[in-house]
């Protein structure tokens, strides 16, 4: 393809937002399964998803991380950080579980960063949207979004989304106003 029309298709469009929204469909499918209806399940809900979560002294920083030991899927979670903070940590590492540790993962990113920030970003998507839709609009939701300051990607995404869609609909218009002249053509 040449020209303006050749800058993003509509395949580039769509997986770029697959990689943008699919963690978030896959929280809420997994809440449904797993009939998650309050953010007091989340632990309860790793577990019937085949995690063992446990508690652990981690450095300061570190809320929590996902790894598998023996082939047991484990979620390991700062003791130190408090319950509100918790729920969404278990959420990001399950997302890294179901989402990165149970699959193999694509190479091409259409120039995203790396394959390691994709995982973070994708994991802090299903951990946002998994506190969203299990919580009501309440006190314990501000807290939890207001304790993890990733989940400003939330108004990221739909920015970028939009770019992306409106990037894709003008370089359509563009290459409909100015389509490429044939290379004969002087």
């Amino acid at each position: 393809m040449s020209g303006v029309a050749g800058l993003l298709g509509v395949d580039d469009v769509l997986q770029i937002l697959d990689m943008l929204w699919s963690p978030a469909v896959e929280a809420m499918k997994v809440q449904k399964e797993l009939n998650v209806r309050s953010l007091a399940e989340t632990i309860a809900a790793a577990e019937r998803a085949g995690c063992q979560v446990c508690y652990a002294d981690l450095p300061e920083k570190v809320g929590g991380f996902a790894t598998v030991i023996a082939e047991t899927p484990l979620i390991v979670v700062n003791r130190a950080k408090p319950p509100h903070h918790n729920h969404y940590t278990v959420s990001h590492e399950l997302g890294h579980h179901l989402l990165h540790l149970s699959r193999v993962q694509p190479s091409d990113t259409l120039g995203f960063p790396s394959i390691e920030d994709m995982q973070e970003y994708q994991a802090h998507m299903f951990a946002i949207a998994w506190v969203w839709f299990a919580s009501k609009p309440n006190e314990e939701r501000e807290t939890v979004l207001k304790q993890n300051p990733e989940t400003m990607l939330l108004p990221v995404a739909m920015f970028s989304s939009l770019g992306v869609i409106l990037f894709a609909a003008l370089s359509h218009l563009a290459a409909r106003l100015f389509p490429s002249r044939p290379a004969n053509w002087n």
